[in-house]
């Protein structure tokens, strides 16, 4: 199971019932997540992607503009921890979707990772402005890279309170698992 494109065909599913929403990709890597949120986001729906590396805020920014979608994405080359102090306040209590899709940017150094600090953190964040009546968040986190099983376990354990629901292959402890959770 490709659970990307699971955590996709559920936020395509939730976002369709919502005019202009407001999202989240927290981890951009290549923007495939950001250009996804940005096509489910109606003309007057907003994005805000973020990414450490500016590799990753290059590699979205043309990837929006090739599909005339970065008007609706605000990227941001800023940890997502900092999601809260980055996007405007007036968007606060409005967010309906987020992703984070966890490890490292591909074809790059594997040595910068998510840690699950400010995953934690990032997600908090979240849990503040989100919009408490209608939101739906996914977290994809990996398991079997260096630093992925703590990570996994930590971001784990916290989403527990939420009772996500949860893909993953349960055979392979190295499975990546897929979250899917509302905020209330």
């Amino acid at each position: 199971m490709n659970l990307t494109q699971k955590a996709k065909e559920i936020l395509a599913d939730f976002l369709k019932g919502i005019e202009s929403p407001a999202s989240i990709d927290a981890t951009c890597g290549n923007g495939f997540d950001t250009l996804f949120l940005a096509q489910n986001s109606g003309k007057a729906g907003k994005v805000f992607a973020f990414d450490i590396q500016k590799a990753a805020v290059e590699n979205t920014r043309e990837l929006l503009q090739e599909n005339s979608l970065l008007d609706r994405v605000e990227i941001f080359n800023a940890p997502h921890e900092f999601l809260k102090e980055k996007i405007p306040q007036e968007y606060f209590g409005k967010i309906n979707a987020a992703m984070f899709n966890l490890g490292w940017l591909p074809k790059s150094d594997k040595k910068i990772i998510t840690k699950p600090e400010s995953t934690i953190a990032a997600i908090k964040a979240v849990e503040e402005i989100a919009n408490k009546r209608k939101n739906l968040i996914s977290v994809l986190a990996y398991p079997a890279h260096g630093g992925g099983r703590r990570e996994f376990e930590a971001v784990k354990e916290y989403l527990l309170k939420f009772s996500p629901k949860i893909f993953a292959d349960e055979s392979n402890a190295a499975s990546p698992a897929l979250f899917i959770f509302e905020i209330r």
